[in-house]
């Protein structure tokens, strides 16, 4: 489909549609699409036109957007629902985000942001595994304010806040804060077959005694900021990791524990 499309009004999509990359979306105030279960949409569009934190897609069932192949630079879970009040559950906005991205395998055009626009709550594992893509905020301050850009868990115990997996190429996480709290395990992990993920301006706080699934040595009064872990099947290459701190006296900024020749270059980071 060509041409600019004003959404003034909500529609449900109950078949799949692809938009070229001459199309502009404008959606008004309030409009959204919901898209039916079994349905992909397929925006190679050259710009959304609707607030970061506006909601203009409801996805049901197994429904998507794709955006991978856009002009858009910077995805915001706000358009999937995202709100932002450090109580509610934004973790599916997040990943619906990042799904939108798309294969894994296809070419993405301009690599994706998924932008954190303030204190999100999530109560499960955001899951990167899409290359080209950067889980990025605007920064914190350096207090317990409400103001900048964080992630908080409010999940199960012994669960990672989030995985990296099965990635060749360009993804990573930056200018935010990582809350644990009394139940999260390890902040950030990267896992399986992952080559040039890159950790920059991350702030981990409260992340508590925890193994995640799979762990065989437990780790007593410790927490763990960035871990790398998987089996001598994949690859951890190219990593890079720069001005990341963790708070704690028994804390582990980056703890490897992985059969895997591991090649990470560290700086500025305790």
């Amino acid at each position: 489909e060509r041409g600019n499309r004003n959404i003034s009004v909500s529609e449900t999509l109950t078949a799949n549609r692809t938009f070229g990359s001459d199309v502009q979306l404008f959606f008004a105030t309030g409009a959204t699409w919901t898209v039916a279960s079994g349905v992909t949409i397929t925006a190679n569009v050259a710009a959304i036109h609707a607030h970061p934190r506006q909601q203009i897609f409801s996805l049901q069932g197994t429904g998507i957007v794709i955006l991978g192949q856009s002009l858009i630079k910077t995805l915001h879970p706000g358009w999937w629902g995202a709100v932002y009040d450090n109580s509610t559950d934004d973790a599916t906005a997040i990943n619906a985000a990042i799904a939108s991205v798309g294969n894994t395998s296809g070419t993405i055009r301009a690599g994706k942001e998924v932008y954190i626009a303030g204190p999100a709550a999530i109560g499960a594992t955001v899951l990167v595994e899409r290359k080209s893509t950067i889980i990025t905020g605007g920064g914190y301050p350096q207090n317990s304010s409400p103001r900048g850009s964080w992630l908080r868990w409010i999940g199960a115990a012994n669960t990672a806040m989030v995985e990296f997996r099965n990635i060749h190429g360009g993804a990573g996480i930056k200018n935010i804060r990582i809350m644990g709290g009394a139940n999260a395990a390890d902040a950030i992990v990267v896992t399986q077959d992952v080559v040039g993920f890159s950790a920059q301006r991350v702030h981990i706080q409260e992340v508590h005694i925890g193994n995640l699934a799979g762990d065989t040595t437990p780790v007593n009064l410790l927490r763990r900021g960035i871990t790398f872990t998987g089996s001598s099947s994949g690859n951890h290459d190219a990593h890079y990791i720069e001005n990341v701190k963790i708070d704690g006296p028994t804390a582990e900024c980056v703890r490897i524990d992985s059969t895997q020749n591991v090649n990470i270059t560290i700086q500025n980071s305790i």
